[in-house]
C-alpha cells in the first residue's frame, strides 16, 4: 500500500452481481449463476430495473465498449445488510473496456454514473487503519465492508460482525458457531442478527 500509485476505497453492497452491456442493438445482461433470465427472477428484475429507467438505457446505448458491472440490491433477495425500499436498484460499480480487457477505477466509474444520473457506489477517504478499526465496530445490518483498489487490484475487506453472521448463515460452520454462541451466552445477540429472510 505504501507504495501504490492509486488507492480508492469504496463500500462494499450486499447485494447480487449483474453485467449489462449494449450489443447487436440490444442489451445483454447476466447475473449470479444465471444468463437468461427466463430462469432467474433476480435476473429478470435486474433486466426490468435497468429498462425502465431511460438513463440506464442510454448510458449502455452511447457506451458500447464496456461492460457495466452493477450491485442489484431489493428487498426480495435481502442479504445480511438492512437496505430500504427507496435503497432498491442497480448500482454501477464497476467498468470494463470489452476491446482491451481494462477496468475502470472508481473515480471513472462514478463519473460516469453521475454523467447519467445512475446509482453507484460510494468512495470514501479513509485510512487502512481507519477501515481496520470499523472492521471492529460496524454491525452486519448497517454495512458488509469496504472495497480497496489499489493500483488495479481489488480486495475486499468485510466487517468482523458481517462475517460472524455470514458464517452462521452457512451450512459448513453453523452448528460450530450456534455452540460457540450457546458457551458463550451470547445466542440472543447472535438470533437478534440474522436476517428475517433466513
Amino acid at each position: 500500500i505504501r507504495t501504490a500509485k492509486t488507492i480508492e476505497i469504496s463500500n462494499k453492497l450486499d447485494g447480487s452481481m449483474q453485467s449489462a452491456r449494449w450489443y447487436c442493438n440490444r442489451i445483454i445482461m447476466s447475473g449470479s449463476q444465471a444468463i437468461n433470465p427466463a430462469r432467474s427472477w433476480r435476473l429478470q428484475d435486474g433486466y426490468r430495473r435497468l429498462i425502465e429507467k431511460e438513463n440506464y438505457v442510454t448510458m449502455l446505448k452511447e457506451n458500447p465498449v464496456y461492460t457495466f458491472i452493477f450491485e442489484y440490491i431489493t428487498l426480495e433477495d435481502s442479504h445480511i445488510v438492512k437496505y430500504s425500499k427507496d435503497q432498491e436498484g442497480l448500482y454501477l460499480i464497476g467498468m470494463r473496456n470489452v476491446a482491451t480487457g481494462e477496468q475502470l477505477n472508481y473515480k471513472q466509474v462514478i463519473a460516469m454514473a453521475n454523467k447519467y444520473d445512475v446509482l453507484t457506489t460510494e468512495i470514501y477517504d479513509k485510512t487502512f487503519e481507519q477501515i481496520l478499526q470499523e472492521t471492529k465496530t460496524v454491525k452486519s445490518d448497517k454495512q458488509e465492508g469496504f472495497v480497496i483498489n489499489i493500483d488495479g487490484h481489488m480486495v475486499k475487506v468485510k466487517m468482523d460482525d458481517y462475517t460472524q453472521i455470514h458464517r452462521m448463515l452457512s451450512k459448513v460452520s453453523s452448528i460450530n458457531l450456534t455452540i460457540r454462541c450457546i458457551a458463550d451466552n451470547t445466542v440472543d445477540d447472535l438470533l437478534s442478527k440474522i436476517p428475517v429472510a433466513y
